[in-house]
């Protein structure tokens, strides 16, 4: 699907070298991306990236790499609007939510404690209720020219 072009691409005749019929970004589909983040998080292989890229099978690691940076920027303008909290978009105003949390450990028995991981994890449900008015706006992905993400800080209290 990302090599394929439209009757009018194939009649464009570009006033020079240089011309482009559109932005490449306009080609990117939810397959094309959804590959390309999901083999970057698996194997985080710049080669077999660029390789299926080559092919017309995702995009290039270079843009992959710019699309998770708009992804942590639109969650730190989440977290930064809800005072230091991410609130996901589908939660609902009014309606019962659920919450299951959940602790993990790997390999917290090293003598100098690096290479563990230590995290929470925590699961929202809420039963779906469109007519009810959401808590928080859904995430704005903008595009990413810089792979820094946004600092933002929050105080912690005692």
């Amino acid at each position: 699907m990302y090599g394929f072009k439209s009757s009018a691409q194939v009649k464009y005749k570009p006033s020079s070298e240089s011309a482009s019929f559109r932005s490449p970004h306009v080609r990117e589909n939810p397959q094309v991306l959804g590959l390309a983040l999901t083999i970057h998080h698996d194997t985080r292989n710049k080669k077999l990236m660029d390789l299926l890229n080559a092919h017309g099978y995702s995009v290039s690691h270079g843009r992959a790499l710019l699309m998770e940076t708009a992804l942590a920027n639109a969650v730190v303008e989440n977290t930064r609007a809800h005072q230091g909290l991410y609130v996901p978009p589908f939660l609902r105003k009014g309606t019962f939510v659920f919450f299951a949390v959940d602790n993990t450990e790997f390999a917290e028995d090293t003598r100098d404690g690096k290479g563990t991981t230590h995290g929470t994890i925590t699961a929202v449900y809420q039963k779906i209720d469109p007519s009810k008015e959401p808590v928080a706006e859904p995430l704005i992905i903008g595009d990413a020219q810089s792979l820094s993400v946004t600092p933002y800080h929050v105080d912690i209290l005692h």
